[in-house]
């Protein structure tokens, strides 16, 4: 997808709200052509387009037009076995992660089963937007004792949008989507941890989120030197 950026100089003056449709001058990435866009919601954050509810008008590079459209956010379903495999296989690697069989037969097991605390939901491209009408992304979580809240809070474990489809609002949705699960089931906070430099989307979770100042440890056999079992 083109990478659409706002002028700086009209987006420094930029203030516009949520449902309103405006159209300004932007540029793609390839090209630096003016086009016309008409975005619901916008920020001046860097100079780019979010990911939520924008839509382009107008010829882009090699005379394409990029919609950016809302996604479907739904639960995971025993149905969605290929698809998410593909996704989550993407997602591990990201991270330089090995995975097989068996642990995304394991995983995909704790999702669908209501006594696990692991959930899924998942992005699905609407009208057209893929060619199967398929996931373009997947958020995995669960609930997490807080000691000091005395209470549970969200745990983000795992986000993941297909690379072909970062831009078109799955990232944005899935993320808000785990905001109203958090309010629905009294979860003061959503947690999670990301790599210093996912700096794309991090630029997502600085316009939705707080980043906290703890660090994260992991101690095993190697670090401490016990025997490993």
């Amino acid at each position: 997808p083109t990478l659409i950026t706002v002028c700086p100089v009209l987006s420094s003056a930029l203030h516009v709200t949520s449902h309103h449709i405006i159209n300004l001058p932007v540029r793609t990435a390839k090209n630096c052509a003016l086009k016309t866009l008409q975005a619901g919601w916008l920020t001046n954050r860097m100079f780019e387009i979010p990911l939520w509810c924008s839509y382009v008008t107008g010829p882009t590079h090699n005379n394409q037009k990029l919609e950016v459209q809302i996604m479907k956010i739904r639960e995971l379903i025993s149905n969605d076995r290929a698809q998410w495999q593909t996704l989550y296989r993407g997602y591990a690697a990201f991270y330089k992660v090995d995975t097989n069989e068996a642990k995304l037969d394991r995983l995909f097991s704790w999702l669908l089963d209501p006594s696990h605390p692991c959930e899924g939901l998942v992005a699905e491209a609407e009208d057209g937007q893929k060619a199967e009408s398929g996931l373009v992304g997947l958020a995995h979580f669960r609930a997490m004792p807080s000691p000091l809240r005395g209470a549970e809070i969200g745990f983000l474990d795992d986000l993941f949008v297909d690379p072909a489809y970062r831009g078109g609002g799955a990232g944005d949705q899935l993320l808000r989507h785990l905001d109203n699960i958090a309010a629905a089931r009294g979860w003061p906070v959503m947690r999670w941890i990301t790599q210093d430099n996912n700096y794309r989307a991090r630029g997502l979770y600085d316009q939705l989120a707080l980043r906290t100042g703890w660090i994260t440890y992991e101690m095993n056999a190697e670090t401490t030197g016990r025997p490993d079992r």
